[in-house]
């Protein structure tokens, strides 16, 4: 968790929560609907891999959205995860030192 209290949401989470669950859709059969290779999906899905812009370009054609929408998700993201670690690290003991 960062200052705000808000832990990272990977885009991923976004995507499977608010768009394939209530359509009922698999990655597989969802990756085909994009042309993309069904990995590419099911690593963004399984918050393993990040949206690139090509996968944004194509989830904002295929969802009527924007693919600043999910650029930004994936930026906001990025944000977070580096504040998580920077937070840790500052508060990480020096090597040897007791705190």
């Amino acid at each position: 968790m960062i200052k705000n209290g808000m832990p990272p949401i990977h885009p991923g989470e976004i995507l499977r929560g608010e768009f394939l669950v209530p359509l009922q859709t698999d990655t597989i059969a969802f990756a085909e609907r994009l042309g993309v290779p069904a990995a590419t999906v099911e690593a963004v899905v399984n918050e393993r891999a990040p949206v690139t812009p090509e996968l944004a370009s194509k989830l904002a054609a295929h969802f009527k959205t924007s693919e600043g929408f999910w650029l930004s998700l994936q930026a906001t993201c990025d944000e977070r995860v580096a504040a998580v670690a920077q937070q840790a690290a500052e508060t990480k003991p020096a090597c040897g030192l007791k705190q």
